[in-house]
C-alpha cells in the first residue's frame, strides 16, 4: 500500500483511514514511504490487537466468507471447502488468539435427527397399521377419555400404565400412538407382542441357543409396551418368563405400558397355575406379578364400541 503522505486527495484518504482501521492496520504507526499488503477487509468485531488482526486476516476473512455462504444455503449444496463440509465455523477471540468453533450446520443436525428417528422406528417394532398415527387420529369418547388423558401424561413424564378392555377398543392403537410420540422426541421405545416374545424366547430355546440376550433387550428397555398380556396360554414356564420381567422393570423404575383384556383382577385369577383338576398349584406367584403391576401403573379401562365390530359391520 502506498504511505499516505503521497495520496493527495483528502477524501481518497480518510477512506484508506477507515478501510485501513477496519483491517486493523493503524497508519499512523507506519513509517513514511513504507509498504505493507493491504488486508481483506472483514466485516466483524475481534477483540484482538492490530497486529492480530493483520495476522489473522486472511483466517478471519474466509470464516465471513464461509458464514455468508450458510446464510444463503438451502441444504442440498454445502459450498464451504472440504475442511468445513457441513459444519458451521465461528472465530472466538480471547487472550489475543483467534480459536475457530465449528458444529455440524442445521440440515446435517437435521438428517442426523431423521436417520435417528428412523433407527429408532425400526427398532421400535410398532405395528405397521398404527406407525403413523397421531392424537388426531383418536376419536374421544366417554369410555375412553381416562385412558387417552393418562396416556397423554405417560409421554410427558414416563409413568406406567395398564389399560384393559375388550378387543376392538383400541388399545393397541392408542399404545402405538404413546410409543410414535416418544419416537418424534427421539426417545426409544420398544412395542412388544407378549405372545409373540413368548414365541421368539421358545424358538431361541428350540435352535439350540440361548434366550437371554432377547429377554435382556425386552427387560431393560427404557420404554416398554407389551401389548396383549393374557392372550396366550399360561404355562408355568410362561408365568415365570413374565414375573421376570416384572420384577426387573419394577425394581429399576422403568416405564411400562401393559395392554390386556382383562381388568387387574382378572389378570390375577388368570395367571395362577393350576393342576390338571383346576385347583391352584401357586397362587403367590399371582399375587406377586398383579401386586406389582398395580404400584407401577395407573390403571384405565377401554369402555368403547369395538371398533373392528363397526369395520365388520360396515362392510355387509
Amino acid at each position: 500500500m502506498q504511505a499516505l503522505e503521497s495520496i493527495e486527495d483528502w477524501d481518497i484518504r480518510d477512506y484508506v483511514r477507515s478501510t485501513a482501521r477496519k483491517c486493523g492496520v493503524n497508519l499512523d504507526n507506519l513509517t513514511k514511504g513504507e509498504v505493507v499488503p493491504f488486508p481483506r477487509p472483514l466485516k466483524g468485531v475481534y477483540e484482538l490487537s492490530e497486529a492480530k488482526i493483520r495476522e489473522y486476516n486472511r483466517e478471519l476473512a474466509e470464516v465471513e466468507e464461509a458464514q455468508e455462504q450458510c446464510r444463503g444455503c438451502d441444504g442440498c449444496s454445502c459450498q464451504h471447502k472440504d475442511k468445513w463440509k457441513n459444519l458451521t465455523v465461528k472465530a472466538d477471540c480471547w487472550n489475543d488468539e483467534v480459536h475457530l468453533a465449528l458444529n455440524n450446520c442445521k440440515f446435517t443436525q437435521q438428517k442426523s435427527r431423521e436417520k435417528k428417528l428412523k433407527s429408532l422406528m425400526e427398532a421400535a417394532k410398532i405395528p405397521e397399521k398404527y406407525r403413523e398415527d397421531t392424537w388426531e387420529d383418536l376419536t374421544i369418547q366417554q369410555g375412553n377419555m381416562r385412558a387417552v388423558a393418562l396416556a397423554k401424561k405417560a409421554v410427558q413424564d414416563g409413568r406406567s400404565l395398564y389399560l384393559w378392555g375388550k378387543c376392538g377398543t383400541g388399545k393397541t392403537k392408542l399404545t402405538s400412538i404413546i410409543a410414535n410420540e416418544r419416537l418424534k422426541k427421539g426417545l426409544p421405545v420398544l412395542f412388544v407382542s407378549l405372545p409373540e416374545l413368548y414365541s421368539g424366547i421358545k424358538a431361541n430355546f428350540d435352535k439350540g441357543g440361548s434366550s437371554c440376550e432377547l429377554l435382556e433387550l425386552v427387560k431393560k428397555a427404557e420404554c416398554l409396551i407389551l401389548d396383549d398380556l393374557g392372550a396366550s396360554n399360561r404355562t408355568e414356564w410362561s408365568v415365570g418368563i413374565l414375573q421376570e420381567l416384572v420384577d426387573y422393570r419394577y425394581a429399576n423404575a422403568l416405564q411400562t405400558i401393559i395392554t390386556s383384556n382383562n381388568s387387574m383382577a382378572e389378570l390375577k385369577s388368570y395367571l395362577v397355575i393350576r393342576d390338571k383338576q383346576g385347583k391352584p398349584m401357586d397362587e403367590k406367584q399371582s399375587a406377586r406379578i398383579t401386586s406389582r403391576l398395580e404400584e407401577m401403573c395407573h390403571t384405565a379401562k377401554l369402555d368403547t364400541p369395538s371398533f373392528r365390530q363397526k369395520q365388520e359391520e360396515n362392510l355387509r
